[in-house]
């Protein structure tokens, strides 16, 4: 149960959303052989999570809230920043729940 709830969280995870968001916009620009891709809701999608990580990371540098100890020597939560609020896994959770 342990590993489904770690890769349910690594689906949040700000790597992964930096290369999802750039190739949705790409998609949309015209640069894929698929038409089904080139659709408003995608790009709606990728912008809006490019808005939420940008905000995230202007947030976490003005707030600079340092992450737990405890978290320091696990590679399973080893984030590209140090800093912990505001939740990047959250506000991006909620920014696809109001593109819905």
């Amino acid at each position: 149960a342990r590993a489904v709830w770690e890769c349910v969280s690594l689906t949040a995870d700000g790597l992964l959303w930096f290369g999802a968001a750039p190739l949705r916009l790409i998609a949309q620009a015209g640069w894929t052989v698929s038409p089904d891709l080139l659709t408003p809701t995608n790009s709606l999608v990728a912008s809006g999570l490019l808005c939420d990580i940008a905000i995230i990371v202007a947030l976490k540098f003005a707030f600079k809230r340092q992450r737990p100890p405890f978290h320091k020597h696990d590679a399973r939560f080893v984030g590209v920043d140090v800093h912990s609020f505001p939740s990047g896994h959250a506000t991006r959770c909620w920014c696809l729940v109001a593109l819905l």
